[in-house]
């Protein structure tokens, strides 16, 4: 008697409402769902990138104590790191996007050190050069030194044998 009268709960108007309302309720539930996963991704990226950023400026830092392949191998090692950390997400076009952006900034940042470790290779072969040249300078000191007393003290004996001639 129920479906005679056009009561049926599953053809009303107000059920199908009722189920769009839950639907469209459940979409947003989803999409802020996603949006807080997308939003602990860039967290994490950004985290991770400022921890490889640091390293790396450590690692430019200590250049003076390392050799240059273990600066290279660390360098190569975080970059491998840093395209480790971008995860596979729903949304590839950000992770394309993220990947290339870190892999951009590791780039640039290998460019510096490679640039930086190249001045300081040239730093120590001109602190060398002027090394050599300030030992020679001395070298040449010390033997126009050595002459000038030698002068003096010729020139003493000389005014000693003098003196008894000019009284």
């Amino acid at each position: 008697m129920g479906s005679l009268s056009g009561t049926d709960s599953k053809s009303s108007p107000s059920s199908w409402k009722f189920q769009a309302e839950i639907l469209r309720a459940e979409c947003n539930l989803v999409r802020m769902e996603r949006e807080l996963a997308v939003k602990k991704m860039d967290n994490n990226r950004l985290k991770m990138e400022t921890t490889l950023r640091s390293a790396l400026q450590a690692l430019i830092n200590g250049r003076k104590k390392i050799s240059s392949l273990v600066i290279e191998e660390e360098i190569q090692d975080k970059i491998h790191k840093l395209e480790e950390t971008t995860t596979p997400s729903a949304i590839l076009q950000e992770e394309e996007w993220c990947k290339g952006r870190c892999r951009e900034v590791v780039k640039k940042i290998a460019q510096q050190v490679r640039g930086e470790r190249e001045e300081w290779s040239q730093m120590q072969d001109m602190v060398g050069r002027v090394r050599a040249e300030m030992e020679q300078l001395q070298l040449s000191r010390h033997y126009w030194e050595d002459r000038a007393h030698e002068s003096n003290r010729q020139l003493q004996c000389l005014r000693l044998l003098v003196r008894p001639f000019n009284n």
